[in-house]
């Protein structure tokens, strides 16, 4: 089976948070608390904490899987979600320590996954929605969440593409 070299994801990595940066580039505070992606949508600043949140959820998984022996990993769904919305207070954290944290996190992120022996990458866990699971999977979806998120703070800020 032909696999995604990990040298490639941790580019990757190192890539999506400075794509992010530039998307908020002169975002105000104001303008992160005020503007939606719709009506019932989340603000930017929302957006943004729930970013650095998960960014915290796959460096869990990917220690859980590298440090057990074929752990159950643990289901963020809907509930989860709210339930750090209103824990953390993401209405009113600050913009740029929130950036600023996700910044410092990714770099934890990167420094784990690049300390990591070929034999580790090949460890696996299981998700109760999608199975057996690799280290690959959650960096994965770390890289595909920053795309999509980002995404999502240029659309509400009202970037188009030319």
């Amino acid at each position: 089976m032909t696999r995604i070299p990990h040298s490639w994801m941790i580019y990757s990595l190192n890539r999506t948070h400075l794509n992010l940066g530039m998307v908020l580039g002169e975002v105000t505070q104001e303008q992160a608390q005020q503007l939606t992606d719709g009506p019932d949508g989340w603000s930017i600043l929302e957006i943004m904490c729930h970013v650095r949140d998960y960014q915290e959820i796959y460096i869990e998984r990917v220690q859980q899987i590298v440090n057990e022996d074929n752990p159950t990993l643990q289901v963020y769904d809907a509930e989860a979600r709210e339930a750090l919305i209103s824990e953390r207070d993401y209405a009113h954290q600050n913009l740029k320590a929130v950036f600023d944290n996700y910044c410092d996190t990714r770099q934890r992120f990167i420094q784990i996954l690049s300390d990591l022996e070929e034999d580790q990458w090949l460890r696996v866990g299981q998700h109760p929605m999608t199975g057996t699971i690799d280290v690959s999977v959650p960096v994965f979806h770390a890289i595909m969440h920053d795309c999509d998120h980002t995404e999502q703070i240029a659309r509400t800020l009202g970037m188009r593409l030319p």
